[in-house]
């Protein structure tokens, strides 16, 4: 519950400043329920999309007060439900949470369940069947198509500002995560699982958020206080950007690895710098000082700091290893083997049996 209107069209105006438009990274905007509808105008939609912090689970009727999912429809794309405020403190049960989740769902928004457990429930031992019941209630009576829509969030009540504030160590966050997927891989198999988005809902900020954004379950955060500070948030935006950017030219580098390595089987060397190695045996030229990874270049360590190399360094013909403008590593495409032509048989011409002269009996 903070900012008025005004404070929040002014906010997003400062983040439309400093967060550019990644296509590698969805920034979706929470604000009050007020603010929905003008910042909903306001908004690029190509740079972020809104959610809303809760809505009733009925579509309509005498329910005075109340916004529903369907009055939603045209604002939003997500919706946040079962928030640990509202679980604490507005009366949002776990069949409250269900029916909102489907209510969210029949209504096309993709709804956000924040699932987590207090302090007391942790210290009790209690943490993973709080987990399990919260999880296993909220998505009951959906479908295999259904859970395509649905984002998780781990959100300890331990672990964020308005609680006890402790912060939750990494592993302890992917160990809970990790179970969360578990319980989604029970109920609807391996492949939902790995799709599923499961995000941390602890307390982060610019300076922490990318140990959470490293672990192996870990999709996304959900940012609390440090989304009203523009500077703080855009910060965290950045360091996303720049994860996904490294995974890419890591997934790069080990799929040109592998293309190499069966060409020419090989070990990969070790590198002090820790950063990937691309391994060739045939000699590649990095364009982009951009570019992170160490490259292997006919043999001997080549560092992404030393002068640029040049054409002339190279062979005639030598493949060259490109990068756009964000330093991502393009694999030059193979040239696909043309399989022979089979040899043409030699074709005489048939022989037509001479036929006889028949001659004409009077």
């Amino acid at each position: 519950m903070h900012l008025s209107v005004h404070q929040a069209s002014l906010l997003v105006h400062r983040l439309g400043e400093r967060i550019s438009h990644h296509r590698d990274v969805e920034v979706v905007l929470a604000p009050s329920m007020l603010a929905l509808q003008p910042l909903s105008v306001e908004i690029d939609r190509r740079q972020f999309r809104l959610a809303a912090q809760d809505a009733f689970y009925k579509d309509e009727g005498p329910c005075t007060g109340e916004v529903s999912f369907a009055m939603l429809g045209d604002l939003v794309h997500y919706a946040i439900v079962g928030h640990s405020w509202r679980r604490l403190n507005a009366g949002d049960t776990l069949d409250v949470v269900r029916d909102k989740v489907q209510a969210a769902i029949r209504n096309d928004i993709e709804p956000i369940i924040c699932i987590g457990e207090t302090k007391h429930e942790r210290d009790e031992g209690e943490a993973r069947r709080v987990i399990h019941d919260q999880l296993t209630t909220a998505l009951m009576n959906l479908t295999s198509k259904d859970i395509e829509k649905v984002v998780l969030t781990y959100e300890p009540v331990w672990a964020i500002s308005t609680a006890d504030g402790i912060i939750a160590k990494p592993h302890d966050a992917q160990e809970m995560i990790r179970y969360m997927r578990d319980q989604v891989k029970e109920l609807y198999g391996e492949r939902a699982a790995k799709a599923m988005r499961v995000l941390y809902g602890g307390s982060v900020n610019e300076h922490d958020v990318r140990s959470y954004l490293e672990l192996p379950d870990c999709d996304g955060v959900l940012v609390g206080a440090a989304s009203l500070n523009y500077h703080q948030f855009s910060e965290i935006v950045k360091v996303a950007h720049q994860l996904q950017t490294e995974r890419k030219t890591m997934a790069t580098a080990k799929k040109l690895i592998k293309v190499m390595d069966a060409v020419h089987p090989g070990d990969t060397p070790p590198t002090p710098s820790g950063r990937p190695v691309l391994v060739t045996n045939r000699p590649y030229m990095i364009q982009d000082p951009m570019l992170t990874p160490d490259a292997v270049i006919a043999g001997e360590e080549k560092s992404s700091g030393e002068a640029a190399l040049q054409p002339s360094d190279f062979p005639q013909g030598a493949p060259l290893l490109t990068t756009d403008d964000k330093g991502i590593v393009s694999v030059p495409d193979q040239p696909a083997e043309t399989p022979p032509e089979p040899a043409k048989k030699r074709v005489s011409p048939r022989k037509v049996p001479r036929t006889k002269r028949l001659s004409r009996t009077r």
